[in-house]
């Protein structure tokens, strides 16, 4: 008789037990599903191939099968067959390619291996299902300003240990090196720890809820006040500075009455930080001029640079642009700007008499400084939405 007991498991989990697996033995590893199609191999060419090895023990409840021959069966090579128990039943064939003698010592090992890494890949798969359906959760409490007031949604919530009529501040995170991250096993890793290591850091507070959604992480805090929440941020930045070498990014909100409004004033909270590469986090309420700023049409943000740096070719605009910004973190002091540049103080006082050569505003009168740091933003809003 059939068993009809499934092996779920994803293609990269599985993928992960046979190199595991074959790393250590250095024999190439397959494995089988309930239907004994072989679901991940070693040996690439095999994969989605029907093992006849593999269905011989389902079938017919086989402790092993040793292959003695390539083509005993449909789709075998030499080598040994164990099945996979999960909860007294065979969901599963690993198998092991090569001669008999030598694959037999690892029988035992193989099997108890493989079952180790199916209930780790179990409880890893789970994890992330709850992680989808947490997201989704989220997803609907930041886009819906009314969805609080559906007591499915309020049903919904509690299932998933959430309560939303708990008061919350929002603070949303960007990591900023994540760009170069996620491009190889190790680097994807490394972004999972740091998004570990945050969710540990707000989840340590009661009702602190975190999850991420695309880029960034959403982060929210029972209802506190500014000082706690920035001590907090503070903490975490500098925490995962020293554990992660990476940046943070954190915009904050300011107290109001739902999820819906808060997010949104983080929102624009942190794409103030993003743009003003800020060391520490800024909160909605200290960003006005900002805010203002970047809500205003592309159209009219070009005509602004165009009519203010007409003479400045636009492959020159980034360093012009980071003269302005680093002139105004120095509050005008040229022997500051220096230091920050690595440039003698004379050559950046020539770098500024240049911009006003080339555009007929002078950034040390004060007038000017406020134009000029206007087209710092718009330049920096522009391009990064390019």
């Amino acid at each position: 008789m059939i068993n009809r007991n499934s092996l779920n498991i994803s293609k990269a989990n599985a993928f992960q037990i046979v190199t595991q697996i074959s790393e250590a033995i250095q024999n190439d590893v397959n494995l089988m599903n309930e239907k004994g199609i072989i679901i991940a191999s070693t040996d690439k060419a095999r994969l989605g191939q029907f093992h006849g090895g593999a269905y011989k023990v389902i079938t017919e409840g086989l402790e092993r099968l040793v292959i003695h021959f390539d083509g005993e069966y449909t789709g075998v090579r030499k080598g040994i067959n164990l099945p996979i128990l999960q909860a007294g039943a065979i969901v599963g064939v690993i198998g092991v390619t090569g001669e008999e003698a030598e694959v037999l010592r690892y029988g035992t090992v193989i099997k108890k291996m493989t079952e180790i890494l199916l209930l780790e890949s179990g409880a890893s798969e789970r994890k992330r299902i709850e992680e989808r359906v947490r997201r989704r959760f989220v997803e609907k409490w930041i886009s819906q300003k009314d969805i609080v007031s559906s007591a499915d949604f309020v049903k919904w919530g509690h299932s998933l240990g959430i309560d939303v009529s708990v008061p919350r501040r929002t603070v949303i995170i960007g990591v900023e090196q994540q760009k170069a991250l996620g491009e190889t096993a190790d680097e994807s890793f490394l972004f999972e720890q740091i998004d570990e290591e945050i969710e540990y850091q707000v989840t340590r507070h009661r009702h602190g809820i975190c999850s991420r959604l695309g880029a960034l992480i959403m982060c929210f805090l029972p209802l506190k006040a500014n000082r706690e929440l920035s001590d907090f941020t503070q903490r975490l930045s500098t925490l995962i500075s020293q554990k992660f070498n990476c940046t943070l990014n954190i915009g904050i909100d300011e107290k109001t009455e739902d999820i819906f409004t808060s997010c949104g004033k983080a929102e624009k909270a942190i794409e103030a930080s993003i743009r003003l590469k800020s060391q520490t986090s800024i909160f909605y309420d200290q960003i006005d001029i900002d805010i203002f700023l970047t809500d205003l049409k592309e159209s009219i943000k070009r005509q602004y640079l165009k009519r203010l740096f007409s003479g400045i070719k636009a492959e020159n605009m980034s360093e012009t642009v980071n003269l302005i910004d680093t002139y105004i973190r120095s509050n005008g002091s040229l022997d500051k700007m220096g230091s920050e540049l690595d440039i003698h103080k004379n050559t950046v006082q020539y770098k500024l008499r240049r911009i006003f050569d080339l555009t007929g505003y002078d950034i040390r009168k004060l007038p000017d400084t406020a134009l000029m740091y206007i087209g710092s933003v718009f330049h920096k809003s522009l391009k990064s939405q390019e």
